[in-house]
């Protein structure tokens, strides 16, 4: 495939269609994250370990791409000289939930629970790393390998579907674009775990 689609689909794909296929991914993100204790805990966070009931997990994606919808919605009608059609934006946000999908794997791996739970009870001027099952420590490597470029295509999608949806400039997209990812890494997490996990 070609790699400038890879990075930007929204030229051939957005509205109804690129929802639809988005918010397929975040369903079997929320089931397979179950099992596997994984939480998409903010646009972008990836986290497992924790044991949550299954709604838990499926709203984790829904109110990542419901943030970034609305945040960029709002900003897209303030900023756009063209008219914003609302399903587009959504559209573009929850195909750019995508590459994440498969993040939801990582936490059927136990290495990063045995490394966690042995860091925690080490002084930190201790630690070496013959300290540690070399397995472990080559589990850890491997999903940071596979999840940061994942993340990180998850965030150029993001970006892409924002300024083809509202087509806007690169000036323009930037900050609002920054704000959002760093709001949104926040936000969801505080309200969900304020007003519905306590």
């Amino acid at each position: 495939m070609n790699t400038k689609l890879l990075l930007n689909p929204f030229t051939k794909i957005a509205g109804f269609k690129a929802l639809t296929i988005g918010v397929i991914g975040m369903l079997v993100a929320g089931f397979v994250s179950f099992y596997s204790h994984t939480h998409f805990d903010g646009v972008l966070n990836i986290h497992s370990g924790l044991a949550s009931p299954i709604w838990v997990h499926f709203l984790w994606p829904f109110a990542d791409v419901a943030f970034l919808g609305i945040w960029f919605t709002l900003f897209g009608i303030i900023l756009s000289q063209s008219k914003i059609r609302i399903i587009d934006i959504f559209g573009t946000q929850a195909f750019a939930f995508l590459p994440l999908v498969p993040a939801c794997l990582m936490g059927f791996s136990k290495s990063l629970d045995r490394l966690t739970e042995k860091l925690m009870g080490i002084d930190p001027k201790a630690i070496r790393l013959d300290m540690f099952p070399m397995n472990d420590l080559l589990m850890a490597l491997i999903i940071f390998l596979i999840t940061i470029p994942l993340t990180v295509w998850s965030g150029i999608l993001i970006y892409n579907g924002f300024k083809e949806s509202a087509n806007l400039t690169h000036k323009k997209v930037i900050p609002v674009y920054i704000a959002g990812i760093f709001i949104g890494m926040i936000l969801p997490k505080f309200l969900i775990g304020h007003f519905l996990l306590n």
